[in-house]
């Protein structure tokens, strides 16, 4: 990765962010709700997969709209790589992604074991596609603390 790309991702890592997430809005500190053991629950195995599968088909059809420069864990960046290839690291959930979104200037961001995935300064128009492909597959999007 180029210096340049590592200072854009650094830049954008500390932006205003927001979660594509599978809960509506976040849980307050104090909440008399069992936010643990259903964090717990959807954690477990069956459960986190079905969530980044999910996941997976918002990003794809998120696709279709913007050039996606994804960088797999570690690995080299691949500029809109193919859909199955795409679905296969996002589906799993031991898997870093960092999704760079160049023509927005935003970054989505997904790590292993996580119920969300983080979208770092989205613009209206990523927002506005977000939203409602989110809410099709059971998903929330909300602005992060």
């Amino acid at each position: 990765m180029t210096d340049q790309k590592q200072d854009t991702i650094d830049r954008l890592l500390e932006a205003p962010c927001w979660v594509i997430d599978f809960l509506p809005r976040r849980v307050p500190p104090h909440s008399e709700g069992q936010f643990f053991a259903v964090e717990k629950y959807f954690s477990s195995a069956p459960r986190l997969e079905a969530f980044r599968l999910k996941l997976a088909d918002v990003l794809l059809k998120l696709s279709c709209y913007f050039d996606f420069e994804v960088i797999p864990g570690g690995e080299e960046a691949f500029r809109n790589p193919p859909p199955d290839t795409l679905a296969g690291w996002i589906a799993n959930p031991r898997r870093t992604l960092l999704i760079l979104l160049n023509s927005a200037q935003s970054l989505i961001t997904l790590y292993p074991g996580d119920l969300c995935a983080a979208v770092h300064q989205p613009t209206g128009e990523l927002l506005a596609l977000l939203r409602p492909l989110a809410a099709a597959n059971g998903l929330f999007v909300w602005r992060a603390e």
